[in-house]
């Protein structure tokens, strides 16, 4: 069988160099905020996306399938190229931000993720392509985002351990979900966990870090003189999001059958949620947001085949998803059957028969 990794990884490669091209030249000429840089990450990460998407076709993997060693191959090398680029944008962004507020260390390159490129490498492999192929988009989006999130942590700890004293505080909005009210509150570095700069979809906390008369929004990157000009505009950003919150609480319930959602709601605080690793979450949670029909969305109870398993998880809407169960597809018919009766709603062997 002819391998196809070396030539698919080249013509990848020339079209992410063509789609960067003037991004490089930008970038090159100076990166003066983490805004900026955050900007540079989303067209990274869009100019990779779309390399992918032009390049790899069922048609041109074998079987219809882009196997590890394959994935390994050319998936991993595209994102170390555009961890490359978008590093170098933060790392500069984070040398104006000392200059600008006078401290005289250099800035810190953060490490490339490899768990979190394991993760894309191995999800993409795991399914046929055309089933899987989302991986390559909106996750590969997100792994560039990350790069600049991942500086900033970085740059905040080589600060602190180098004898300064920067904070890192979490606001929750109105409407929070319990994982943000878990997980707010003012952290001094290094006592920092690294839930702190998560974000689940449509999550509206505010997270900034504090240090040398400055403060800065993580996500925003904006930077507010005092302490004052910082409350009026977290207290703004709270009543924007309150109003946005409400908008789409009224979208969700003329949509959601009322006895629906007083079930999804009465299950949130019932059923226990399944302990599975942050990374597996985060892939599930993608699979719910981009590929879950709309008469699925509007059901309490959402159940997802995903590679080798079932996941069962409760859906309280905006996005907001726990998982309580997670099951082998490959398992006695008996219980094969049980799970797509449950899923049709009747048994699923007569709708063969119609």
């Amino acid at each position: 069988m002819q391998d196809i990794a070396p030539e698919l990884l080249e013509k990848i490669k020339a079209a992410f160099e063509k789609e960067t091209a003037e991004l490089k030249k930008t970038i090159e000429n100076g990166v003066r905020s983490y805004e900026e840089a955050y900007g540079h990450a989303i067209a990274a990460g869009e100019a990779l996306a779309k390399s992918f998407r032009n390049n790899i076709t069922a048609e041109v993997l074998p079987d219809g399938m882009m196997y590890y060693n394959i994935a390994d191959r050319v998936v991993r090398p595209m994102l170390k190229e555009e961890y490359n680029l978008v590093s170098e944008a933060a790392v500069l962004a984070q040398a104006s931000a000392n200059k600008s507020a006078k401290i005289g260390l250099n800035p810190q390159k953060a490490d490339f993720d490899e768990d979190r490129a394991y993760g894309i490498v191995n999800r993409v492999s795991s399914q046929p392509y055309d089933e899987i192929k989302w991986i390559l988009d909106e996750p590969v989006k997100s792994f560039s985002k990350s790069v600049v999130d991942q500086t900033i942590q970085t740059n905040i700890d080589f600060q602190g351990k180098s004898g300064l004293s920067p904070k890192i505080v979490r606001t929750p909005t109105a409407g929070a979900c319990a994982w943000c009210l878990a997980v707010a509150g003012t952290y001094s570095y290094p006592n920092v966990p690294s839930d702190v700069y998560r974000r689940h979809a449509n999550c509206d906390c505010i997270v900034e870090y504090v240090n040398a008369g400055k403060i800065q929004n993580v996500h925003s990157k904006k930077i507010y003189s005092s302490k004052a000009e910082r409350d009026a505009a977290v207290q703004e950003r709270i009543a924007r999001a309150q109003e946005r919150i409400e908008k789409l609480a009224s979208r969700r319930i003329a949509k959601m059958p009322p006895d629906e959602y007083a079930r999804a709601k009465e299950l949130w605080y019932t059923v226990k949620e399944l302990d599975l690793p942050q990374k597996e979450k985060e892939y599930v949670f993608e699979e719910f947001d981009n590929n879950l029909t709309a008469e699925e969305k509007e059901s309490a109870v959402v159940n997802r085949p995903i590679g080798n398993y079932y996941y069962r998880a409760v859906n309280l809407g905006h996005n907001q998803y726990k998982i309580y169960a997670k099951d082998m597809i490959d398992r006695p018919q008996d219980v094969v059957d049980e799970v797509l009766s449950e899923m049709f709603g009747s048994n699923w062997r007569e709708l063969l028969d119609e």
